[in-house]
C-alpha cells in the first residue's frame, strides 16, 4: 500500500509532468507563429509576448499548488509533542522527591525508573528536565547531576542530535515554500542570424527539482524515528506490516 509520503512525492512528480507538457505546448505554439507568414512582425511579437505571459501564469499557478503540497507535507510530518491525556501530578511529585533526596548521587537506573511513568507525556518530562536544568545551572560542580542523567531525560524527550537533524532537514525543505516561484520556466528566442526559434528553458532551482526525493527521504526518517520517539513523531507510527514490507522491498 502506498504510504502518505509516497503519495506526496507521486503527486509532485505528476504535477511536474503536467507542467512540462503544458510548457511544451507553449513552445510549439511559439515556433509555429515564428514561421507563419500570415503574421506581421508586430502581430508575431504581440502573440509571442502573450505566450510568455501564459508561461509566467502557468509557472505561478503550478508553483502555488506545489507550495501548498510542500506545506501540507511539512505540517503532517512535523515533530509533535504527544500527550497521553493522563494526570501525572502524582508521578511528577514522586519523581521530584526521589531526585531531591538522591541529589547528584542518583543512579541512571533509579532515574529511569522514576521517569518511566512519565514517558507518555512530553509536558511532564519537560517539568523534570526544567528542574534539572535549573539545578544544573545553580549548583556547584561537585553537586551537579551527571551528564548521563541529563542525557537520559533528553533521550526520553527526543532532544538529541538525531531528532534535531530531522527538524533541520524538514525546515530546509519547508524553506522552499518561501521562493517567489517554485517552477521557473521561460520562453526564450534562441534563433541566430535573424531567424526565430523558441525553446522553453527550465531555470527551476535544484532544491525544488529534488523535492520528490527529499520527501521520500524525510518520510522514511520519520518512520524510523517514530519507533524510537513516539511522543515527538505521533502523526504516523509504522505498523509491523509496514516494517515487514520495507524489509522485503530492500531485499528485492
Amino acid at each position: 500500500m502506498e504510504k502518505s509520503y509516497e503519495k506526496y512525492a507521486s503527486r509532485f512528480l505528476a504535477l511536474l509532468g503536467e507542467h512540462e507538457q503544458e510548457a511544451k505546448k507553449i513552445e510549439d505554439t511559439a515556433n509555429q507563429i515564428a514561421i507563419d507568414r500570415r503574421f506581421s512582425d508586430f502581430g508575431r511579437q504581440e502573440h509571442i509576448a502573450g505566450l510568455k505571459a501564459d508561461m509566467e501564469k502557468l509557472c505561478a499557478g503550478n508553483s502555488d499548488i506545489l507550495r501548498g503540497l510542500v506545506k501540507q507535507f511539512c505540517e503532517e510530518y512535523a515533530v509533535s509533542f504527544g500527550e497521553d491525556g493522563m494526570d501525572h501530578g502524582t508521578d511528577i511529585a514522586n519523581a521530584l522527591k526521589v531526585i531531591e533526596m538522591c541529589g547528584a548521587n542518583i543512579t541512571a537506573d533509579l532515574f529511569r525508573s522514576v521517569i518511566e511513568p512519565l514517558k507518555g507525556s512530553y509536558k511532564a518530562l519537560k517539568v523534570i528536565n526544567d528542574v534539572l536544568s535549573i539545578r544544573w545551572e545553580n549548583q556547584q560542580a561537585a553537586d551537579k547531576y551527571s551528564p548521563e542523567i541529563r542525557g537520559i531525560i533528553r533521550d526520553y524527550m527526543g532532544s538529541n542530535d538525531e531528532v534535531n537533524s530531522y527538524v533541520e532537514y524538514l525546515n530546509d525543505v519547508k524553506a522552499v515554500t518561501d521562493y517567489p516561484v517554485l517552477l521557473d520556466y521561460q520562453l526564450v528566442n534562441v534563433g541566430v542570424n535573424g531567424a526565430s526559434r523558441f525553446e522553453v528553458q527550465n531555470r527551476t532551482r535544484y532544491s525544488v527539482c529534488v523535492l520528490p526525493d527529499e520527501i521520500i527521504r524525510l518520510g522514511k526518517m520519520y518512520e524510523e524515528l517514530a519507533l524510537k520517539y513516539p511522543l515527538l513523531f505521533s502523526n504516523y507510527v509504522p505498523t509491523a506490516e509496514d516494517i515487514i514490507d520495507d524489509t522485503m522491498k530492500n531485499q528485492i
